[in-house]
């Protein structure tokens, strides 16, 4: 009795990791030249990982954009770039895969020494999973099967791909200085086509401009690139579905002004990195359980949980809220800066939960100097309909004062939902001879089985191929629908 395997391989959720670093940029501007802090935010890019067992190394890159005023009170710019980096300890192996992120939670400067740094608390959110082969229990010479067909989601081909999106945009004004730029890329659709995983979305950008006219005026000016780029992949057909993920690898901005009509052309590039993976649904013949009618069996059993996203769903909610502010006069309001969106209480199946609306908000005073002023509003987020991992991002966010006091924000809320389909597969692992069985001589034996006795459980029992069983009872049906007498003939 020669058991037979194949293999499989199965994507398993390890854990999700979180934790908090600072990365920090120390300058050559000097305290005692710089009149006060108008705006500083910073953006993150190039993040990558290595993993080592029980280890992850990731590392980034990251630029600070410090507007500020100087002693003669006028508009200036620090851009400043550094790397960061750190550790996670954590039961990974080589050979795990991890899906990183990297989000600046709050940006400041310390004047206090003689020159200026810039700092950034980093959130880090690792999730890990494994890929294994595990063995599948297949057949083998002499063997009773039982057998049945379940339909689970495979991955079929993963794809990756560095792409750079290219776009100009006008502006009715001369640009003096870009002040600060600030994107964030989103995946809104994901689809397989043939041999390619096609991926829409778009790059949402901030920009800080200073424009170049007799009184200097900072203007924000927001938008979003859109993107749809195919990621080579051979074994990925219309008929699949596909997941990815796409990550900020560089930016470049450049400013035309045009003398004759006084406006400016800016021109993005924005370099992505972006991975794909295929998924279908398919059948497998998965052994469920097995018997010799000559030798002992010992079967060990095995459950796989197998998680593959199926689905991303993208939906807009719009929102107000309103946020209290300092009291301090205000003449008017630049923008909304920095709008993000923090998940206080996530919201589970059919549940709602609870998010804050974070944002900085530039004003001018009644003397025309620019301040900025770390405004939030709670809201509900709404309603999910399965079990998903939403990722919410605000756009078009708008604001108007209603007094010194008091801010009313608008903006659209952002859900892309990635579902999943999760099955849980019971399979045979391993199966080992114990010795021959004890034989039964006898020609001819009767045996009594009780009503509800299905084909595979009888012949089991009674040590005997179900087909035989059969065709020495054909005047019965299975399940047993009473307690009937079972002739086994066994031949000599």
């Amino acid at each position: 009795m020669t058991p037979k395997f194949e293999s499989l391989t199965l994507k398993k959720d390890k854990a999700i990791i979180n934790d908090k670093i600072k990365a920090e940029c120390k300058t050559d501007l000097i305290s005692e030249e710089t009149e006060k802090i108008i705006y500083i935010t910073s953006q993150i890019y190039n993040v990558q990982n290595e993993i080592t067992d029980n280890r992850i190394k990731f590392f980034g890159k990251i630029v600070f954009y410090c507007v500020y005023e100087d002693k003669d009170k006028n508009v200036r710019k620090k851009e400043c770039a550094n790397e960061f980096s750190g550790v996670l300890s954590c039961d990974v192996k080589a050979g795990d895969k991890v899906k990183l992120s990297c989000s600046p939670v709050r940006t400041e400067t310390d004047n206090g020494g003689a020159f200026i740094v810039f700092s950034e608390e980093i959130e880090i959110s690792a999730s890990i999973f494994s890929e294994e082969k595990e063995n599948f229990f297949v057949g083998g010479d002499d063997l009773y099967l039982k057998t049945a067909e379940k339909e689970i989601y495979k991955s079929f081909g993963k794809g990756s791909l560095s792409y750079t999106v290219s776009e100009e945009t006008e502006v009715g004004y001369k640009i003096k200085e870009v002040l600060s730029q600030k994107y964030n890329v989103v995946i809104s659709a994901c689809q397989c086509g043939v041999e390619s995983i096609i991926v829409d979305g778009s790059v949402i950008y901030t920009l800080l401009l200073l424009q170049n006219a007799e009184k200097s005026c900072i203007i924000k000016e927001d938008g979003a690139l859109p993107y749809r780029i195919e990621i080579p992949c051979a074994e990925a057909m219309p008929t699949m579905t596909a997941s990815a993920d796409a990550f900020l690898k560089n930016f470049k901005l450049d400013v035309a002004v045009s003398e004759e009509d006084d406006k400016s052309t800016i021109t993005f590039n924005v370099g992505l990195n972006l991975n794909g993976e295929c998924f279908s649904k398919s059948a497998m013949q998965i052994v469920e359980d097995a018997f010799s009618t000559t030798n002992q069996l010992e079967i060990t059993k095995s459950v796989a949980t197998i998680k593959l996203p199926v689905e991303i769903k993208e939906t807009e909610q719009k929102i107000t809220v309103k946020a209290g502010l300092k009291d301090s006069e205000k003449d008017s309001l630049i923008g909304i800066l920095n709008g993000r969106v923090q998940v206080i209480a996530k919201s589970g199946v059919q549940s709602e939960g609870t998010a804050v609306f974070v944002c900085d908000c530039m004003f001018t005073d009644k003397e025309g100097r620019y301040f900025t002023e770390r405004a939030e509003g709670s809201f509900t987020l709404p309603l999910l309909e399965k079990d998903c991992n939403p990722y919410y991002y605000a756009k078009n966010c708008r604001a108007k004062l209603n007094s010194d006091v008091e801010l009313e924000i608008e903006f659209i809320n952002v859900c892309v939902s990635c579902y999943s389909e999760e099955n849980e597969l019971e399979y045979i692992s391993n199966v080992a001879d114990n010795g021959e069985k004890a034989t039964n001589d006898s020609s001819i034996s009767i045996y009594c089985a009780e009503a509800g006795e299905d084909l595979w459980a009888l012949a089991k029992r009674l040590n005997v191929c179900p087909e035989e069983l059969v065709a020495s009872n054909k005047e019965l049906q299975f399940p047993l629908l009473n307690d009937e007498r079972i002739i086994v003939y066994r031949q000599k």
